[in-house]
């Protein structure tokens, strides 16, 4: 699986009609200059780094997804921008007591190769904005859409305002 600096910053995230769901993320590592700001004194943004890069993950078929805004989860949190996450979860209760999840009817509603049933897998995508949950029978599909140094392909990002700071 591809790297991502953690945590990566949100820029876009689509869920659309096709049971499928589309989040880009930009990796911001460094810091930008020092700015004095009235009401909480000295701040720096937090910007892509010379050698960050902008990814899509892509799942083109998914049975759930959970988004939460708290980042500070009971317990050790995640250090990584997105991990696979055991079956026994609390997510995977929550999916599994709502949802059809056999392996041989997720192989029709996903399309997947006949005769190839696929168990519903779970992963977990935390981000400097929310987490999310994310429950289906494949892996998502990881792709850079825009290298270090700055050179973008088609479809990149979308919007180049830091919009964290750190103070």
């Amino acid at each position: 699986m591809i790297e991502i600096a953690f945590p990566a910053c949100l820029i876009e995230l689509v869920q659309d009609n096709e049971d499928r769901i589309r989040i880009v993320l930009e990796e911001r590592t460094a810091l930008g200059p020092v700015v004095v700001y009235e009401d909480v004194g000295p701040a720096q943004d937090i910007i892509p780094g010379p050698n960050d890069s902008v990814f899509e993950i892509e799942w083109p078929f998914y049975v759930a997804c959970a988004i939460r805004g708290d980042r500070f989860p009971v317990g050790e949190g995640q250090r990584q921008t997105l991990v696979e996450i055991k079956a026994k979860s609390r997510f995977a209760e929550f999916v599994e007591a709502d949802e059809l999840t056999e392996p041989e009817y997720l192989e029709i509603w996903a399309g997947l190769p006949k005769g190839e049933p696929a168990p519903l897998r779970y992963w977990r995508l935390v981000c400097h904005e929310l987490a999310l949950d994310v429950a289906s029978p494949t892996p998502p599909q990881i792709r850079r859409l825009r290298t270090a140094g700055g050179e973008r392909e088609a479809g990149g990002l979308r919007n180049d305002r830091p919009i964290l700071r750190s103070f």
